[in-house]
């Protein structure tokens, strides 16, 4: 009788064919359950257009399995396992957006957000639950010997080290066989038990004469390039996937990933590289937020528009060059806070100023008119750039563009890294304590906010900001 193996990679195979059918069936089971707990009956519905429920139901589902996989869900988190919880969220609160919107496609009734809302966080707990079942079975498997990977190492040095470091708990299902180098290290060996199976010209016989599932090349690459092109070559005439790190240069803050330009791989290190599952979720929230705001503050532009006109002379809005995304100008929109050709004084003020660094304010400044005070202090002058939003010069929630006068003054590099992302209205300066902060706390905030910006994040931040803005609290 002959017994049936599967494959590493077949194996693998199956076991996402069965993580897709139940997150599918998740997201079913959250959307009926968040139906019923706001009071909508979803059996009406498909009464009426049974077609069209049929209809959106599929395209919902594999717009939801899209979603999911466009976020990284189903790639294998042998060594980031954590990382599994944020794409997660990113993919279940992409697929429910996507979801909504295929109802107002399909003509079925309108999804409320509160139903949208609870189906997402219904959907995105259950699949962490689903995942942790997993990952705890897959644990307790790899524990007993099962579902391991044989792992050979190229190198036998600090590289290979390291490379050892991430593979040693149990709980990633690594089984390493040995080391291949030019030489024997037999220093290295006793230190961490590998055994020497051979040098690089002999790579493919070793191959073949094992069961290799990965290979992790951790030779040092200014000395052995060559060498390193050869084996990855080697591994690849026989079927063997290849893991080479590329933290070459070690950068301080910088994302690197490996890009494809006409095909050939490009290693990028790039300074503010986001998620492009976060890109797409913020410029939407962008885009609808701005636009509902704006249509609802009409009345309110109006009677500003009115007051302004009736305080002074000179127009509604004040238009200014700002430095924007990649440092590229763009023209700002505010409400006019100041009497006309209030740019020409500022040399002649410049002995008032009360900021730190390049930045010019005073606190009672002389050129703000009457109605300017209350809008500067209720921060209602800033409202126009939902336009800047809406167009896509500014986003919600980013670093605070800033005038080129105040650009040309930057002495520190590492502070012009905040023009590697879009400007914002709001950021964490904003919910921090705003002209209360020095110049050096705010471009630090702009830092921070930079490495560890998220959509949830950006959702705090401008949650934050509004009692911020209702308390007035360090606005002028």
């Amino acid at each position: 009788m002959v017994t049936a193996r599967f494959s590493a990679e077949e194996r693998r195979g199956l076991v996402l064919v069965g993580l897709w059918l139940c997150d599918v069936a998740i997201f079913g089971f959250g959307l009926w359950v968040a139906a019923q707990s706001h009071g909508l009956d979803p059996l009406p519905i498909m009464r009426e257009a049974p077609g069209r429920t049929l209809g959106w139901l599929v395209a919902a589902a594999i717009a939801w399995h899209a979603a999911m996989k466009m976020s990284g869900v189903y790639r294998s988190h042998r060594l980031s396992s954590a990382q599994n919880v944020r794409e997660i969220l990113n993919g279940s609160a992409l697929g429910s957006l996507f979801a909504a919107g295929l109802a107002v496609l399909f003509q079925l009734r309108e999804i409320p957000f509160a139903v949208a809302f609870t189906a997402w966080m219904l959907a995105a707990v259950l699949t962490m639950a689903s995942r942790l079942v997993l990952y705890r079975v897959l644990v307790l498997l790899r524990r007993h010997g099962r579902n391991l990977r044989a792992v050979l190492i190229l190198g036998s040095g600090s590289r290979a080290e390291a490379v050892l470091g991430l593979i040693k708990d149990a709980a990633a299902g690594y089984r390493a066989l040995g080391y291949v180098d030019a030489e024997p290290n037999r220093e290295w060996e006793e230190r961490t038990g590998l055994r020497y199976l051979g040098s690089l010209p002999v790579l493919p016989k070793v191959l073949a004469a094992n069961v290799v599932d990965e290979v992790f090349v951790a030779l040092p690459l200014r000395s052995h390039y060559d060498a390193t092109a050869v084996a990855i070559r080697q591994c690849e005439e026989q079927g063997v996937l290849v893991r080479l790190p590329l933290d070459i240069f070690l950068p301080a803050f910088s994302k690197q990933y490996v890009d494809r330009v006409n095909g050939r791989p490009i290693f990028t290190v790039a300074p503010s590289a986001a998620p492009l599952l976060y890109r797409i979720s913020k410029r939407v929230l962008d885009v609808v937020v701005s636009l509902i705001l704006l249509v609802v503050q009409l009345p309110l532009f109006l009677v500003v528009a009115f007051l302004i006109k009736r305080d002074s002379p000179g127009p509604v809005f004040f238009v200014q060059e700002r430095v924007g995304l990649n440092k590229r100008p763009f023209r700002l929109i505010k409400f006019r806070t100041m009497h006309i050709r209030s740019e020409e004084m500022i040399g002649q003020l410049e002995h008032l100023n009360e900021a730190g660094g390049p930045v010019f304010k005073i606190k009672d400044d002389p050129r703000i008119t009457r109605v300017g005070r209350v809008l500067r202090r209720t921060s209602i002058d800033e409202l126009p750039q939902l336009i800047n939003v809406f167009v896509g010069s500014m986003s919600l929630v980013g670093p605070r563009p800033l005038p080129l006068r105040d650009v040309e003054g930057f002495t520190i590099d590492w502070q012009r890294r905040r023009f590697s992302v879009r400007p914002g209205i709001t950021c964490l300066w904003q919910i921090s304590g705003r002209s209360q902060l020095s110049f050096e706390q705010w471009m630090q905030l702009d830092m921070d906010y930079i490495d560890s910006r998220s959509f949830l994040g950006d959702l705090e931040i401008l949650a934050r900001t509004v009692p911020i803005v209702l308390k007035q609290t360090g606005a002028y």
